[in-house]
């Protein structure tokens, strides 16, 4: 997911985000491929347990947290 669409910038900020706003105005999540995003966030999960912002990257904190809430938002 990218901020903008065909930019080059993609990463589970943009997924937090937009899972977000679908919470918020009390979307149907069905409507998305969601075995699709826990597939990429869990792509982004590091050896030490924490998550970076996109496969390949290192872990870090708000990355983590990113993933997480994504994963509650989500129900998974």
């Amino acid at each position: 997911m990218s901020c903008v669409y065909g930019s080059g910038e993609s990463d589970s900020r943009f997924i937090y985000s937009a899972l977000g706003i679908y919470s918020l105005l009390n979307a149907d999540f069905n409507q998305l491929n969601v075995d699709n995003i826990v597939k990429y966030l869990l792509n982004c999960q590091k050896y030490d347990g924490g998550f970076g912002l996109r496969p390949h990257l290192e872990s870090h904190g708000a990355a983590t947290f990113l993933a997480v809430a994504s994963f509650t938002f989500l129900g998974k």
